[in-house]
């Protein structure tokens, strides 16, 4: 289930953090591993592990991939995650 305050925090971390200039629309779909990223389960999980610094810091993102079930198989799931 949403929780809809945990989606507005996701949404003003989108626009706050995000470094495309204010106004840019989203053009594109996250995509990886052929499936469409959850934005959402992404933030969850980075949240739950004390944000996304801790988990660069802990370098923990093999679980993010595992906790969106994703291919463990993915090489390039940490750079991937970051820049979505």
């Amino acid at each position: 289930p949403v929780n809809e305050l945990e989606l507005m925090a996701l949404i003003v971390d989108i626009v706050l953090f995000s470094p495309a200039p204010a106004g840019t629309p989203v053009n594109r779909i996250p995509i990886m591993a052929k499936q469409v990223l959850d934005l959402y389960t992404l933030y969850k999980l980075v949240t739950e592990k004390g944000g996304l610094v801790e988990v660069i810091n802990k370098k923990i993102w093999r679980e993010i991939t595992k906790g969106l079930n994703l291919p463990t198989s993915i090489t390039s799931a940490a750079f991937t995650l970051r820049t979505q």
